[in-house]
């Protein structure tokens, strides 16, 4: 488990929900996260552009009414949306979230991207004034950690010169192709938890030979490799599952005892272009 800056506590690894939509009908997902709760899943990671809010808040509504749960042991993380930046917005963004979720708090309240198009120039003062928003959220209890999305170290110090309340998490697309090795580090300096979204790429973790053969040396899915792997840099992993064979496997990180070869074998797998293939990168990676 981590433990955040303020002592709230979260689980080892998450479930993503990113395109869940896509793969399954509301009603199977609504019974997707029933069961996800009943195998131990307690964070449950959406954002307004997931479409997923409603769906999972109505699976974990069920969930916690049928006593499979408690609602003080899930942990809700949802994200503010590029458009929805700046501070009233942030306010009402975080009420149409928290409606559309069914519940009176949120857990975990993320900025989803440093830099929403069109505001190239003036992203700055647009993230410093969501930031007081969330802030605000935060202090009134209506939200248990504040953290971003995609924020690069330079993006987190211009919040850092104007915050009260540091940023708590900074969740990242990592991967073995793109580990961003030195804003990991970073934030871990600073504090700052470090989620890693797409941990498994969209399903190339599965694909590749050379994750395969080391993950049948260690008796384990090259899911659970790369996991463990992420685990033990300390940085709280979220994949994405559709099935709950999957979520159960995903939830089962083994404690792996990496051998040098095997960890010098995965560093070289990063790229400096390895990351999704998302228009919100070109200007984060340039601004």
């Amino acid at each position: 488990m981590y433990t955040l800056r303020n002592q709230m506590v979260l689980p080892r690894v998450g479930l993503g929900t990113a395109e869940l939509l896509e793969r399954r009908t509301a009603s199977e997902i609504e019974e997707l996260i029933v069961e996800a709760c009943k195998n131990g899943c307690k964070l449950f990671d959406t954002a307004p552009v997931y479409g997923t809010e409603e769906v999972i808040g109505r699976g974990l509504a069920k969930a916690i009414a049928n006593n499979v749960i408690d609602r003080e042991d899930v942990i809700i993380s949802t994200k503010l949306s590029n458009e929805a930046q700046g501070y009233h917005s942030t306010l009402q963004a975080f009420e149409d979230s928290r409606e559309c979720l069914g519940v009176e708090y949120i857990d975990v309240y993320l900025i989803h991207w440093p830099i929403p198009k069109g505001h190239e120039e003036d992203y700055r003062e647009l993230n410093v004034s969501s930031w007081k928003a969330m802030e605000e959220l935060y202090q009134q209890g209506k939200v248990k950690a504040i953290g971003v999305c995609n924020f690069l170290p330079r993006h987190i110090e211009n919040i850092l010169r104007h915050a009260d309340i540091p940023p708590m998490v900074n969740q990242l697309e990592i991967h073995p192709w793109y580990q961003q090795i030195e804003t990991v580090r970073w934030c871990q300096e600073h504090d700052i938890l470090v989620e890693a979204w797409g941990p498994l790429n969209h399903g190339a973790v599965m694909q590749s030979r050379k994750l395969e053969e080391m993950a049948h040396k260690y008796y384990v899915s090259p899911a659970q490799l790369v996991l463990a792997w992420l685990t033990q840099r300390n940085i709280l992993p979220i994949p994405k599952a559709s099935s709950i064979k999957r979520i159960c496997e995903n939830q089962e990180i083994p404690p792996i005892v990496f051998e040098e070869e095997d960890r010098i074998i995965l560093h070289s797998m990063d790229s400096v272009d390895g990351h999704a293939a998302y228009w919100n990168y070109k200007r984060q990676l340039n601004f």
